[in-house]
């Protein structure tokens, strides 16, 4: 049997939500589910481990303003087991035991807002989420953190990554237990003190006139040694199909390529770029097509791309690829020439790089991925070091010039210093015989 359901939602909310059960002999379900219909979010799961009283409440954080209206119902399949209202206030019900799901729905009248629901059983909280209602230009999110915060004093940093473009404007709040404990009016830090357990975080963006930008909020421990407990980046964006977010995960440090390329598939994209960041910061930026190289260190990264096909397109391709760099290798001779026989250092430098092998006269052998040496340049020699590691290969060289000895004096037909100077005291001798010793010695000068 196919079974065909026909619903219209109320013009104004543009919402709602019918249900269907079908029961077979002896009381088995064929089908019990509910359907939502027009703008209605999908449900939230929770499980309620025994038949028992619940408590179900919405609270309305009038941030950054007040809801027109703010409810939630929870359902067993197609079964209504009960609702609650941000105006007023909590409601109990008896719950059977099993999956249930809650619905939620908010309205937003003179601006953006943002609200809770919690489903408990007495103490133990079964659900805790949180919800927020955009407005026109005004931008909405709302997030709870994953684990609960130990009591104590925390910072919470709000950044506008300014990809693809700057924000309008950014306000920020953290709320705990159905309060607002501390709101910053513009990017920046503040600082709270939260109770143990879990907090929520809310965001109010105003995009730039193409509509495009990135929000991060995050939260850290005070002190010397502050750790990240928490962090949430949020694509702001009118139609947020046309940003997708890969967070990554890396175990070990290195240095890595990031690349993008527009594969101009159908044709090419009208807007197209990539952004690289870890708790808060942003590490590297790509618009169009090309590379940034990203220094890692253990950690969580989040890559986040907008793309938005050319005009009258509605598909795109692009591809990312994110790999080891390739080693590069600095090696510098000092000096670059010397006497045959001389001696030069040799120094070197290297990034990505585990191993490295030399070349080239008395420079050989496995080295270390950076030092220096000094070597003797018997002839002219081109020295190279080649370095591997996990993204590939890379060498450089350097060439060392030998110069002739100068030539050594004596020998030849050469005049030493000795005979030189004897030759002289002769001269000198006979400057100063008188004309009768010239006579008599039978030399003269002439």
């Amino acid at each position: 049997y196919t079974l065909l359901g026909l619903a219209q939602a109320d013009p104004t909310l543009k919402a709602g939500l019918f249900g269907v059960s079908v029961s077979g002999p002896s009381g088995i379900s064929l089908l019990n589910a509910a359907y939502p219909i027009g703008t209605l979010a999908p449900s939230s799961p929770a499980n309620n481990p025994s038949a028992q009283s619940l408590t179900l409440s919405v609270t309305d954080f009038a941030f950054p303003t007040a809801l027109g209206s703010a409810s939630a119902l929870v359902m067993a399949g197609a079964t209504r087991v009960g609702t609650a209202a941000a105006t007023g206030g909590a409601s109990s019900f008896s719950a059977p035991a099993g999956p249930l799901q809650v619905w939620t729905f908010g309205a937003a009248t003179t601006g953006a807002g943002t609200y809770e629901v919690d489903l408990a059983a007495g103490a133990t909280s079964l659900l805790q989420s949180a919800f927020a209602v955009s407005s026109a230009g005004s931008l909405a999110y709302a997030f709870v953190s994953p684990k609960p915060l130990a009591a104590g004093v925390y910072q919470a940093t709000a950044n506008d990554f300014q990809f693809p473009a700057a924000l309008v404007a950014v306000q920020f709040a953290v709320a705990q237990n159905g309060a607002v404990l501390k709101q910053g009016i513009s990017v920046g830090s503040l600082q709270f003190t939260a109770a143990a357990g879990p907090v929520v975080v809310l965001i109010d963006a105003t995009p730039s006139a193409n509509g495009n930008g990135l929000v991060d909020v995050n939260v850290q421990t005070t002190g010397s040694s502050s750790q990240l407990v928490f962090d949430q980046l949020q694509p702001v964006m009118n139609v947020p199909s046309g940003f997708t977010s890969q967070a990554i995960t890396l175990g070990t440090s290195g240095n890595f390529d990031v690349t993008l390329n527009d594969l101009k598939f159908p044709a090419q994209f009208q807007n197209l770029a990539v952004v690289g960041t870890s708790a808060g910061n942003v590490l590297g930026k790509v618009y169009g097509a090309g590379t940034f190289q990203l220094a890692a260190t253990p950690g969580n990264y989040q890559f986040t791309i907008v793309a938005i096909p050319a005009v009258n397109q509605q598909y795109g391709l692009y591809g990312i690829h994110i790999a080891n760099s390739a080693p590069t290798v600095t090696l510098t001779a000092s000096p670059t020439s010397v006497a045959v026989g001389g001696l030069t250092t040799l120094s070197w430098t290297t990034t990505s790089a585990t191993a490295c092998i030399a070349s080239g006269g008395a420079f050989s052998g496995s080295q270390a991925t950076s030092g220096s040496t000094s070597v003797a340049v018997s002839a002219t020699t081109t020295y190279t070091l080649t370095c591997t590691g996990p993204g590939g290969s890379g060498a450089q060289t350097a060439t060392v010039t030998a110069t002739a000895a100068p030539a050594k004096s004596g020998g030849g037909g050469g005049v030493g210093l000795g005979f030189a100077g004897f030759l002289g005291m002769l001269s000198l001798l006979r400057i100063r015989m008188s004309p009768r010793a010239c006579a008599a010695a039978r030399h003269c000068a002439t």
